[in-house]
């Protein structure tokens, strides 16, 4: 191999794939197994790997699939991905999503987005309380520790920058803002917001965490009945799991157990056959360090219904209708008012166009600022070990 041929390994850290996450890795490996400056190497979870063409994984310099069940198996993927480097000898580890339970011998970069970690606690209590327990408060503390043993950071919004080198005393030159992006697959297949339901569609394209606030939307749907509309409430979760039980525990006391439906984990290039399917999306949440739906929402022509809190007004601008997330009839009504008036939803479409334009990157664009950190990185290094 070439000598100045740079050794890469792309780490997906996600136990469950979901979400941004997932959306945030995929992308990463389309772009990686076209950039020559790097040999590429990948140790990624099953979830994700199920996800990833054959022909894209074969264009891998190497890569090794472990399977993942629970939070606990993390540090079992620590012990893996230190087989693994011991064997590569990688010049940089490339963490797409931390945090990694381990910490490799040469330089390491984690990617940033976890919000509960530099958020005060009374920024995400959602309508129906703080859902940490105490294991999940543990992890929290576990995630810090290893993300402050980074030798780098890379977050998505340069508020999250300034929060995470303020609250860590992490050096402000050691943490990169690569701002998100719509997946390349939500651009590929033009979609356009035309539901083929009888009834509006609201999407929910989200994973299950506290600060998501989603066990608001029982009621939010609630409220909506008592106004004589019925909408459809669509979620990405497991019908199997503890959340989506509950959630529809909570909607059928309520009496709208059929306003709410979850298709379940999907593949993320079928997300596009859920985005033309919406009428809008709405995404109640607390906080955020960034967000995959917002671009793609804009990117897949559907407006968005999100909260009012200064991290949605910085990325939507004037795109999203913002509503309060701990004020039911608010919600009720912001999703009232966009599903029957038509022109307010072209409206918010053409804005959501000009918003992913203003505030985000394509999705190249956005590897090529990845590939300026890798880069940038590597260089600094190299320089440091020299003087």
């Amino acid at each position: 191999m070439n000598r100045n041929i740079k050794k890469c390994v792309l780490l997906d850290a996600s136990t469950i794939n979901r979400g941004g996450s997932i959306q945030v890795a995929l992308s990463t490996i389309h772009y990686a197994i076209h950039e020559k400056k790097y040999a590429w190497h990948l140790l990624a979870t099953r979830q994700l790997a199920q996800q990833i063409p054959n022909a894209m994984l074969k264009r891998l310099t190497s890569y090794r699939i472990i399977r993942l069940q629970s939070k606990i198996d993390r540090v079992y993927g620590g012990l893996v991905a230190s087989i693994y480097c011991n064997k590569i000898k990688p010049d940089i580890v490339y963490s797409i999503i931390g945090p990694v339970y381990w910490r490799p011998k040469c330089t390491h970069i984690q990617g940033f987005a976890s919000p509960l970690l530099i958020y005060p606690k009374s920024e995400y209590v959602g309508i129906a309380g703080s859902k940490i327990s105490i294991s999940e408060g543990l992890q929290n503390a576990l995630k810090r520790r290893q993300f402050v043993k980074s030798d780098y950071i890379i977050t998505e919004t340069n508020t999250v920058r300034q929060m995470f080198s303020r609250k860590y005393r992490f050096p402000l030159d050691r943490v990169f803002v690569v701002e998100n992006g719509h997946s390349p697959w939500i651009k590929r297949f033009k979609i356009r917001n035309k539901s083929s339901t009888n009834r509006p569609v609201i999407f929910v394209p989200s994973g299950y965490y506290p600060h998501k606030n989603l066990d608001a939307i029982p009621f939010v749907a609630s409220k909506i009945k008592g106004n004589g509309v019925s909408v459809l409430f669509r979620f990405l979760l497991s019908c199997d799991s503890i959340e989506w039980k509950c959630l529809f525990k909570s909607a059928s006391k309520l009496g709208v157990g059929d306003m709410l439906e979850t298709i379940g984990p999907i593949n993320h290039a079928k997300m596009r056959k859920y985005y033309k399917e919406a009428t809008v999306v709405f995404l109640p949440t607390m906080i955020e360090a960034s967000t995959a739906v917002y671009p793609e929402s804009f990117a897949a022509k559907v407006p968005l219904i999100t909260s009012d809190k200064k991290f949605a007004r910085e990325l939507c601008g004037n795109a999203a209708l913002y509503v309060d997330p701990l004020n039911v009839e608010s919600m009720a009504n912001g999703i009232l008012e966009v599903i029957g008036n038509e022109k307010m939803r072209e409206k918010m479409i053409r804005r959501g166009a000009n918003v992913l334009k203003r505030n985000y990157p394509t999705p190249l664009q956005k590897w090529k600022k990845v590939m300026g950190v890798l880069d940038t990185v590597i260089k600094r290094e190299e320089r440091w070990k020299n003087d």
